[in-house]
């Protein structure tokens, strides 16, 4: 379709017929990423308030289809790359932002640990020059006073304030921590997450192991210990997991102890973003993140 006509779809989308302005909004729907950006330009310059909402409304659903093409692709061929998949849920949100200053950041503060470490060190040693690092210099903390503000789970937003919730943090530093070849990884405990550092004896010689950084959260070897990133990098042992678990009246169930793969991730970011937001009352965002969430649980199944 020629931009002349996608125009001329637009000037019937305030049309009263709701009739009418269903197929209008069906045809530009079609047109996908070719309409996306001439949509864009006249819902912001518009001063016809139902026009604006309308064509808004029309923008969203063309970018959210955008996403999920985007998940699909990365669960397709790389679901390995955690900050992809993190990356895509604040792309959702923020349309405009790109990549490539975030992953410029994090590799700023992958260096600053890598001049300060030693692989012939501990992995205790070598977890606690990260949490120097990452809760010293560049102060990232937990938001104890708004844990589950929507901003606290884009990564963007995190990196911005330096404060974000446990999910968010832990994912952070788990994707500084494999950019280094350290085997750490998100262990999705109920109404928390935290890290877990595997036994790298093995992982050199491990053939799916990449030069990028991503590393499978299947790598064969036993969890030697755990990391809470929402209380400044706290290193526990399984002993604490039990007792939470029985605190909680939860069952001792192997998947509280060992990883959970980037896409189980990321579907519980997009399950805290539902939660916040419908708290907040924000209905469209919500019912979108459903409609995300169901889409990308439907890729993994």
């Amino acid at each position: 379709m020629q931009k002349a006509e996608i125009e001329a779809l637009i000037r019937l989308i305030d049309d009263e017929d709701e009739g009418i302005y269903q197929h209008v909004r069906s045809q530009l729907l079609k047109q996908g990423p070719e309409a996306y950006d001439i949509l864009q330009e006249h819902a912001l310059r518009s001063e016809n308030e139902l026009q604006h909402e309308r064509l808004k409304e029309i923008v969203g659903q063309l970018h959210l289809g955008n996403i999920k093409e985007a998940f699909q692709t990365w669960i397709e061929t790389n679901p390995h790359d955690l900050l992809q998949g993190f990356y895509l849920i604040s792309k959702y949100r923020f349309p405009e932002l790109t990549k490539e200053p975030i992953v410029g950041y994090i590799d700023k503060i992958k260096l600053d640990i890598w001049l300060r470490l030693n692989y012939k060190f501990s992995p205790l040693d070598n977890v606690r020059i990260i949490n120097e690092v990452f809760f010293g210099k560049y102060r990232f903390h937990g938001d104890q006073k708004d844990q589950d503000a929507p901003d606290n789970c884009y990564i963007n937003q995190v990196i911005e304030s330096r404060k974000g919730s446990p999910i968010a943090l832990s994912i952070i530093y788990s994707i500084i921590a494999q950019r280094l070849y350290l085997p750490i990884f998100g262990v999705n405990l109920p109404d928390h997450f935290i890290l877990a550092y595997k036994d790298d004896t093995d992982l050199k010689e491990n053939e799916s192991f990449n030069t990028e950084g991503n590393i499978p959260y299947n790598l064969p070897g036993e969890v030697l210990f755990y990391v809470n990133a929402f209380n400044g990098g706290a290193i526990f042992s399984k002993f604490n997991i039990d007792r939470f678990l029985k605190q909680s009246g939860l069952p001792n169930d192997e998947k509280y102890f060992e990883p959970c793969s980037n896409p189980q991730i990321i579907l519980k970011v997009m399950g805290q973003l539902i939660e916040s937001y419908g708290r907040r009352n924000n209905h469209l965002r919500k019912k979108e993140l459903e409609e995300l969430r169901d889409f990308v649980q439907g890729l993994i199944e």
